[in-house]
């Protein structure tokens, strides 16, 4: 009989336990749900957009932005906290030029980060964006000719330029085609959006840049040199090459490629250099599908590449060690 009592005195304590623990785990979760951070709430203010970039990291700590070079022109986050008009934000990356902010890029869909998904779901993903951006700008906006920078490799842009900020939705996948002799499927490849803080602004950082284009935006040669830097010991490295967040992909060699880029000032992420070398989130990126990536991107800034490691190295990057 005592230890039925026993029983009974602990069920009773387990019973009165129970409910605060559900509830402070009910609170636990509706504090998580508190702390998302839409992007427009933010952006959509047009006096924002003239926010330096420290001011911006010191407002936004929680958001886990960090520069992605010392000269601070960009600042990035995976941050699961942000969304865009209530879809999630994979990953934002913000570039500021004269202590401002110049424009925003948004991933609100890429394989590396999402995994894989049907052509259904991404068209769908792709309408509800863009239903989400009328409704926000109380405009339907209109489409840019599509390009194809590879065969059955498909961008396309909607844009709205008479509201502030101005938007673009960018997409791309690859249709379903033959290739070496097999049957390649429909592949969702990512989904993206620009914010400036007006048409021009957007249609600026757009731009491709010729070779004089690209040398005026670039630093001057002396200060390129300038960041070449020697150690006392011998050891050679260059400074200010920015930081690019890699995140969950196998985008090793995409991410080192726009590093590389953007040090030189050109506006390109890795997303669009994976689908040119035709990477595999899985698989990363072959020496091969590298080299063919860096002349296409090449062909597109009017770039010249020189191969230093023959690409017939074992089909990996450090076969000529």
């Amino acid at each position: 009989m005592a230890f039925l009592r026993i029983i009974r005195y602990l069920l009773c304590i387990l019973a009165f336990t129970i409910l605060p623990v559900q509830k402070a785990s009910t609170q636990s979760t509706a504090a998580s749900e508190e702390i998302k951070q839409d992007l427009l709430e933010i952006f959509g203010k047009a006096e924002y957009w003239n926010t330096d970039p420290e001011t911006f990291i010191k407002k936004h700590q929680n958001l886990d932005f960090s520069f992605v070079d010392r000269r601070k022109t960009a600042t990035s986050t995976n941050s699961d906290k942000l969304r865009f008009l209530g879809l999630k934000a994979y990953e934002v990356r913000i570039d500021f030029g004269a202590e401002k902010i110049k424009f925003v890029d948004v991933s609100i869909y890429n394989k590396g980060d999402a995994g894989a998904i049907t052509q259904k779901e991404f068209e769908a993903l792709v309408i509800s964006t863009k239903n989400k951006i009328d409704e926000f700008t109380d405009h339907s906006g209109f489409s840019i000719r599509p390009s194809s920078p590879r065969p059955s490799y498909f961008v396309y842009r909607h844009q709205w330029g008479n509201t502030k900020p101005a938007f673009q939705l960018e997409w791309a996948f690859v249709a379903p085609h033959r290739s070496g002799g097999k049957n390649i499927e429909y592949n969702a490849e990512y989904i993206k959006i620009m914010m400036a803080p007006s048409q021009a602004a957007a249609t600026s950082a757009q731009t491709a840049m010729s070779g004089a284009e690209l040398a005026l935006r670039m630093q001057d040669r002396q200060s390129i040199l300038s960041n070449v830097q020697q150690e006392e010991n011998g050891d050679l490295w260059i400074d200010n090459i920015p930081m690019v967040d890699q995140g969950q992909k196998g985008y090793c060699a995409a991410a080192a490629s726009e590093r590389v880029l953007r040090y030189y000032g050109l506006t390109v992420d890795q997303q669009q250099i994976a689908q040119i070398a035709e990477t595999a989130a899985e698989g990363g990126t072959t020496l091969e599908g590298m080299s063919k990536a860096i002349v296409t991107v090449g062909q597109q800034f009017r770039l010249d590449k020189e191969d230093l490691i023959p690409t017939d190295s074992s089909n990996k990057f450090e076969g000529s060690n």
